[in-house]
């Protein structure tokens, strides 16, 4: 069975842009931020799999800053 729902924004409402205009919150960069209204249903769920990457990326580097 196939959903027909609208993947909704992966915001968090934490948004905090690195220096690489990377959101802390949402993992999203700001072009992505800015056209996800845009973007077809096929290139959110891959753009939602990216920032999951991202974010274990994020964690795993400044995991290894605390040591």
């Amino acid at each position: 069975m196939t959903s027909h729902m609208k993947l909704s924004s992966p915001c968090v409402r934490r948004c905090t842009l690195d220096s690489n205009d990377q959101c802390l919150g949402c993992y999203r960069t700001l072009d992505e931020i800015l056209n996800w209204t845009s973007m077809g249903e096929e290139k959110r769920q891959q753009l939602v799999l990216i920032c999951a990457k991202r974010k274990v990326q994020y964690e795993q580097l400044h995991a290894d800053k605390r040591r």
